[in-house]
């Protein structure tokens, strides 16, 4: 038997739903590539046996499907010889635009009322599990989702799939500034802005550093002067970190502890002598090459400490 919804879970279900949207893209797990995207193509609701039906389509897979095929020539073409095509019909000359090729269907028929009513009576059948679902056919995802479950288990619940940000939000350096935080939109903000070589990010006070794994030229006195003077740091960098704790330091006449995290070869080591190089040279423009070396050769003795 299957557990209806009243009018109160039915609105909040749907008030979860608002953004799943025709056309909305999601993230899905793959085995290739980690995850990967799809768009929302097809969506059924039926409140009065409160249950929802979401079919997604890998966005890589409508694009494979659509792509024209290409001959390609050899250095020396063989002609076959071929036979006498059938007669072509005279063509028709109008003054109405060209009609666009007909969108791709999606690969999954439209429910009727009993694939819903078996979808809203399979909790019968399982034992002590949600009657929720979701099945991959070919390049689709299906959900099925009953809107009890659905609310009780709340939005950030895996019974729908983590939606993609606004193209908009593509490489922006502060990773709390995006609409859906998740692991899916993080690895994507992050893979597109390491592609464009901007290797670091904020998260909130937390800089998150891609090791580059070549020279890169960030480091240099005239970069260093631009966030020793820069009232508000622009883009994400080891500097303006630095600058944050040398201010808070000399302002607040506080210590400051800056912690450099992660795996072995992520870059700790590097990161560590550019901000320890930034303390010695970023304010001290006035000092001569002497007293500069003296300063330097101090504060990076520390380096083994790291």
């Amino acid at each position: 038997m299957s557990v209806a919804a009243d009018s109160r879970t039915v609105a909040l279900a749907l008030k979860i739903l608002e953004h799943y949207t025709r056309g909305a893209k999601a993230w899905f797990e793959d085995d290739d590539d980690a995850w990967a995207k799809g768009t929302l193509v097809q969506r059924t609701d039926d409140t009065s046996l409160g249950v929802a039906r979401l079919v997604f389509e890998r966005d890589d897979a409508a694009a494979s499907s659509s792509v024209p095929l290409v001959a390609r020539a050899s250095p020396k073409p063989v002609l076959p010889t071929l036979p006498t095509p059938p007669p072509v019909p005279a063509m028709v000359l109008s003054d109405e635009p060209a009609r666009r090729p007909p969108a791709r269907r999606p690969s999954v028929r439209a429910p009727t009322t009993d694939d819903l009513k078996r979808v809203a009576a399979r909790g019968s059948r399982l034992t002590g599990g949600r009657s929720s679902s979701v099945a991959r056919v070919d390049g689709s995802y299906v959900f099925d989702v009953l809107f009890v479950e659905l609310v009780e288990a709340g939005a950030d619940a895996e019974l729908l799939p983590p939606l993609c940000n606004p193209p908009i939000l593509d490489c922006t350096p502060d990773l709390t500034t995006l609409s859906y935080l998740h692991e899916p939109a993080v690895l994507y903000n992050l893979r597109r802005r390491y592609e464009r070589k901007e290797i670091y990010t904020y998260s909130g006070v937390v800089l998150v550093a891609m090791n580059p794994f070549h020279p890169v030229a960030l480091y240099s006195p005239e970069d260093m002067a631009r966030y020793a003077r820069a009232a508000h740091h622009g883009d994400p960098h080891l500097f303006a970190i630095a600058e944050d704790a040398y201010r808070g330091m000399v302002n607040n006449k506080r210590n400051q502890t800056i912690i450099v995290y992660g795996e072995s070869g992520s870059g700790k080591t590097t990161s560590a002598k550019y901000i320890m190089r930034y303390f010695a040279q970023a304010h001290h423009a006035d000092t001569n090459d002497e007293q500069m070396s003296t300063v330097e050769n101090q504060i990076l003795a520390t380096n083994p400490v790291f």
